[in-house]
């Protein structure tokens, strides 16, 4: 064991041996496939060299990938989608180039044991360091076998630096008095407006189709009529219901540690059996229940169940290694023969393109889309594929890829058309937005004008809203619409802002904007929170300038 870590289990003295939740478990067992979009078989889709780390290379790239991982667990972040993984991996490594130019250090021991302390995956339900959360942590990934403690050393160092980036970078910078005061006057300024309205659907222009102007729309965007690239793809599945193997009884020690690996499979059994055990128990007395015998029959069924599916996984990369080795072709005899051999029937996937909103979901994980994507004619098949639960195992193969075009404007006139009314729908909206505002201001200035009279005669809705501030809007009031406000005086009515398919006008009734100073008992709040906000843009702003220099541009 690592010898800071160690030091600091032991000074805690004797810590219950636990085991991480079965969730986290299956977050480590992560795939290439789940960042989509990184590794390619073409070299030049992105450059070699993405500050340090060459992202064409599956080992450097899975390395990548599995700390940005690792850092996201310890850290409590653990809900993001693949776009924002891939973005935040990236980030680190960006990051760590920042690290090194800024020459910052590595933490010594008391520094570095600080930090762990803090991280939020140790926290105890009180807030505290809790030493046991750390020992379930290391056994866990003891047990689980994909990373070491020096792996886990490593990411952790990797974090103080990181964090000491991020601090230098989004410290707090300079603030005009000022726009402190306009932050706290902006919250607290007393509205009064009209909103009009007009929605799109309303509007109904008639629209001349003329022949060369629907050849020009159709020349000027062809590409959004362009069919993509799809692939066509079988797949086999390999299960652990398939495995005839009879799987031996396992001693009670390995019975044991399976249990303790899996608790959180038996959460729902042992809370029936407790629930039971305290209906039956006499008022008072709390049942000692020992929970491993009485779910052994449970546990012993998952035991045989896990065997036998890494069985099924050995049986699927014994597959596709006799595919590679003996280079067999695909459906032909020798294929066909080893499909029957293994009792493999062949499924088909719906066609397919790059296209994420085109992909499928539900049928095989969305990895093995992925990989999928990467084949051609020197690999037509994938790795082997897992589903979350590692209990099915795929293998997809290529049948064909239909090549991406775009149809004559003949065989998608209607759907041209279509689109092209709706642009000049589009354009003539403004014109008609152009032209109330100019009919509304004028009726304002009338005499004895109302905004309900004004709106009636135009053909516009209107709902007025008094004495409200930003903090507490009224009910079906946008935000958006006060925003576009700031800046307008009082008996100003805006130009037409276009918002969920609908036209609005601002009229302002009144405003009544408080003067602010320092020693407001708000200043010091909004003074904090601007300088947060101004770090965290600044910050965001550099690492998406780094990232950007590096990866091409994907439009």
């Amino acid at each position: 064991m690592i010898s800071w870590l160690s030091t600091l289990i032991q000074r805690r003295g004797k810590i219950i041996f636990s085991v991480l939740l079965a969730i986290i478990i299956v977050a480590f067992v992560f795939t290439i496939g789940a960042g989509p979009g990184l590794v390619s078989k073409d070299k030049s889709t992105f450059q070699k060299d993405f500050y340090g780390i060459d992202l064409n290379d599956r080992g450097q790239l899975q390395y990548l990938q599995d700390s940005a991982m690792i850092s996201n667990y310890l850290n409590g972040r653990t809900r993001m989608n693949d776009a924002q993984f891939e973005q935040q991996m990236l980030g680190r490594q960006a990051l760590f180039y920042l690290a090194d130019k800024m020459s910052v250090p590595a933490p010594d021991e008391s520094k570095l044991e600080s930090f762990l302390k803090k991280l939020p995956a140790f926290q105890g339900e009180n807030g505290e360091f809790d030493p046991a959360a750390l020992n379930g942590f290391l056994s866990s990934i003891q047990m689980g076998g994909r990373y070491d403690q020096g792996f886990i050393d490593r990411v952790i160092r990797q974090d103080f630096r990181l964090g000491e980036v991020t601090r230098l970078i989004a410290e707090p910078g300079f603030l005009v008095k000022e726009e402190i005061a306009k932050g706290v006057a902006r919250e607290r300024t007393n509205w009064s407006v009209s909103i009009l309205s007009y929605p799109f659907d309303s509007y109904q222009p008639t629209i001349e189709i003329d022949e060369e102007a629907l050849k020009a729309f159709y020349a000027e965007n062809s590409f959004r009529y362009e069919r993509p690239e799809e692939f066509s793809v079988s797949f086999v599945e390999f299960t652990a219901d398939q495995v005839q193997e009879e799987i031996a009884d396992p001693n009670d020690q390995e019975l044991r540690v399976h249990y303790l690996r899996n608790q959180r499979k038996f959460s729902d059994a042992e809370k029936e059996i407790e629930e039971k055990a305290k209906a039956e128990a006499e008022e008072g007395s709390e049942p000692v229940l020992d929970m491993f015998n009485l779910l052994r029959d449970k546990i012993l069924e998952s035991y045989k169940l896990e065997k036998k599916a890494a069985l099924a996984a050995q049986i699927a990369n014994d597959f596709t290694y006799y595919l590679f080795d003996r280079q067999i072709a695909y459906d032909s005899s020798d294929f066909r023969s080893k499909l029957r051999e293994y009792g493999l029937n062949l499924k088909h996937i719906p066609p397919f393109s790059a296209k994420p909103q085109t992909q499928l979901t539900g049928i095989v994980p969305s990895a093995l889309y992925q990989q999928a994507l990467m084949l051609d004619s020197s690999r037509y098949f994938t790795d082997v594929v897992s589903n979350p639960e590692q209990t099915r195992f795929y293998v997809a193969f290529l049948e064909g890829k239909t090549p991406a075009e775009t149809p004559e404007l003949d065989a998608i006139r209607d759907i041209v058309t279509q689109d092209y009314r709706l642009m000049r729908k589009n354009e003539l909206f403004v014109e008609k937005g152009k032209e109330l505002s100019a009919s509304l201001r004028e009726a304002l200035k009338q005499e004895g004008a109302t905004v309900e009279a004004a709106a009636e005669t135009l053909g516009l809705k209107v709902q007025s809203y008094a004495d409200f501030t930003i903090r507490e809007l009224p009910e079906g009031l946008n935000f958006r619409l006060v925003n576009e406000a700031e800046t307008m005086k009082v008996g100003e009515t805006s130009d037409m802002i276009t918002l969920d398919n609908t036209g609005f006008w601002i009229h302002v009734a009144d405003k009544k904007v408080p003067e602010i100073t320092e020693d407001d008992s708000e200043y010091a709040g909004m003074l904090t929170a601007l300088e947060s906000y101004s770090g965290a843009i600044r910050l965001q702003g550099l690492i998406n300038d780094l990232i950007s220099a590096k990866m091409p541009s994907k439009g």
